[in-house]
């Protein structure tokens, strides 16, 4: 009897950690997007962007080249910035893809 319930709990085991392993890149994904909250700073600054470029649209270059030339640059400026936030943000969910994997293998 104890030799059939040893060899449940190994089957159980084996089956759990290969569930495990298919379900890890969303387990993963939503680990990393749980303990980051900047996406919801992207979206707005992307919105700001938006709201900008409306704006400089309306803008004619020609007769108003100061107005003009200040929202371009502050579109670039934001784009940048938005460009910056999203690689560090890339670089923290790859680096908790990562701790996860090797946490996953090293319990396997």
């Amino acid at each position: 009897m104890a030799a059939g319930c040893a060899w449940f709990l190994v089957l159980g085991s084996v089956f759990l950690c290969n569930l495990f392993k298919i379900l890890l890149p969303t387990i993963s994904s939503f680990l990393s997007k749980v303990l980051q909250n900047d996406a919801e700073q992207e979206r707005d600054m992307r919105a700001e962007i938006q709201e900008m470029k409306k704006e400089h649209n309306s803008v004619s270059m020609m007769d108003e080249f100061a107005r003009y030339a200040r929202l371009e640059r502050k579109i670039n400026k934001m784009t940048d910035k938005l460009k910056t936030h999203v690689k560090s943000r890339t670089a923290q969910q790859a680096k908790m893809k990562w701790m996860v994997n090797i946490g996953f293998y090293i319990l396997q």
